[in-house]
């Protein structure tokens, strides 16, 4: 069964390597302008252009082939603005090792090659910038717990970083990336927190395949936390649960932290994942990690695919309702 929810983020700007968050609006030579409109004309500009996996750095070599079919396919197929508010759908989803599709609703189709066609599903995004102060609201639709806020994210840095290089008209060192991190209630938060109990540990080391995937594990280890180890090991949870949604070293540094806990010099052992399982009364044990969230975290809808406009009316009252609680002031009047 498709579930169909949506996560919420708090949403900031900084300046390209700072992490003070910045002002929406702001003055230049006086006149006042309008990050999130600078946002939108951006994504706007990327509109229907297909990228795959997260962007690469300013040295790598470009994919080949046999990369590309490996990485998930991101696009933005639609986008509105709605007052201050913007509305994003996009495509996302990666190509298997599925090679033929067979029709399925009678036997008058015909097979479909699969071999070079990665299946996506739709996705539907709320960005929400500050009517006053720094701190904003992203909404990104969840379907059956995949929520690709990391690519859009990594994705907006990345054409923002390439405009700035290539306009002439902006300095190429003075440009602005979002930072998501998750917004939820904090009493749900500290509630989930005070009844999960961290049961074992799991440290990976992946071996880097010719694609540039690291998918194969060289060695886990697997280790009970013990009682004295508890409470370090739940507060490093709490931390993965809120951590920056973009930040692709996340999973690797939860996993050192953890090995830094577990000691006998495990965090010297170039780990690159990690997790921790913990049990929950009523509801059973859960892998936790920066990548790995508990679906209480999600804001479920329904178990078939809502109207945009459900969609919308979803969202809007679950921002309505812990903005106050996270520090952010949103105009939702046109959402």
């Amino acid at each position: 069964m498709t579930s169909y929810g949506f996560r919420l983020f708090q949403l900031e700007l900084v300046r390209r390597d700072g992490r003070t968050p910045q002002p929406w609006v702001y003055d230049k030579d006086g006149q006042q302008f309008s990050r999130s409109a600078e946002l939108l004309r951006l994504l706007t500009a990327k509109c229907t252009v297909v990228e795959r996996g997260l962007p690469l750095g300013p040295d790598a070599r470009p994919l080949t082939d046999a990369e590309r079919r490996t990485r998930p396919v991101f696009t933005i197929e639609r986008i509105d603005a709605l007052g201050p508010s913007i509305f994003l759908e996009i495509r996302y989803g990666r190509h298997r090792d599925e090679d033929v599709g067979l029709p399925i609703a009678d036997d008058s189709g015909v097979a479909v090659d699969l071999t070079d066609i990665a299946p996506t599903r739709r996705y539907r995004i709320g960005i929400f910038p500050p009517s006053t102060g720094t701190r904003g609201v992203l909404a990104v639709e969840a379907i059956s717990r995949a929520c690709p806020s990391k690519y859009l994210v990594r994705w907006a840095r990345s054409w923002a970083q390439e405009h700035a290089l290539t306009d002439p008209a902006q300095d190429s060192q003075d440009w602005h990336k979002v930072t998501a991190r998750a917004a939820m209630d904090p009493g749900l938060l500290e509630n989930y927190l005070q009844q999960a109990e961290a049961q074992t540990i799991f440290l990976v080391q992946r071996h880097e395949t010719a694609s540039r995937r690291r998918d194969t594990e060289r060695f886990r280890i697997e280790a009970a936390v013990l009682s004295n180890q508890s409470e370090s090991v739940m507060t490093r949870v709490g931390d993965a649960i809120v951590a920056e949604a973009a930040d692709e070293d996340a999973d690797a540094q939860f996993a050192s932290d953890l090995g830094e806990i577990l000691g006998h010099g495990i965090e010297e052992l170039d780990i690159d994942d990690g997790w921790v399982v913990v049990d929950i009364p009523a509801v059973g044990r859960q892998q936790i990690s920066p990548s790995r969230i508990p679906e209480i975290f999600v804001y479920p809808i329904d178990n078939e695919r809502p109207s945009d406009q459900r969609f919308r009316t979803e969202v809007k009252a679950a921002v309505l309702r812990i903005q106050r609680s996270i520090g952010a002031t949103i105009d939702m009047s046109s959402w």
